[in-house]
């Protein structure tokens, strides 16, 4: 009776565990990216994060049209765009992404035209715009900082 006892505690132990993992999975995996799709789990930061993002967004300051309305007040050379802008590229892994290399690469540009230059630059040298490769892999509060900086720096 004691080994039948013994067999059927193992069995509800690996029942409850194998549970346990299916129950987290299914949460982590697929009812929470969608609920922070939805929008309904996401915390205040990330929510201004979201609005600081639309803002740049409807702004278009991460796109080239002010560069290329305005080339002659860039005042960063096309080396340090070309550098910024791999920097940009290369943060986003496959795995682990780095988000200081793109934020960095923006916060250091030293005003508007000069981040439109680096987008100009992005979009010729890797295919893809500056802000949709942007959204794929920064976090609410890099687009808090970027914001942040945008809000300080001057246009030209």
């Amino acid at each position: 009776m004691s080994q039948q006892n013994n067999s059927e505690t193992i069995k509800i132990i690996v029942f409850g565990v194998v549970g346990l993992t299916v129950v987290g999975l299914a949460y982590f995996g697929i009812v929470k990216p969608i609920l922070d799709a939805v929008g309904l789990t996401r915390d205040k930061e990330e929510r201004k994060g979201d609005q600081d993002y639309a803002k740049i967004s409807r702004q278009q300051i991460l796109s080239p049209l002010l560069y290329r309305e305005n080339k002659d007040k860039v005042s960063i050379t096309s080396g340090k765009a070309n550098e910024s802008a791999y920097n940009i590229y290369i943060g986003k892994g496959v795995i682990w992404d780095n988000e200081d290399l793109a934020v960095g690469s923006i916060t250091s540009a030293g005003s508007l035209v000069n981040i439109s230059y680096i987008a100009n630059i992005f979009s010729e040298n890797y295919g893809t715009s500056l802000e949709s490769y942007l959204e794929g892999y920064l976090e609410p509060s890099d687009w808090i900082t970027i914001d942040n900086y945008i809000d300080k720096i001057k246009k030209f």
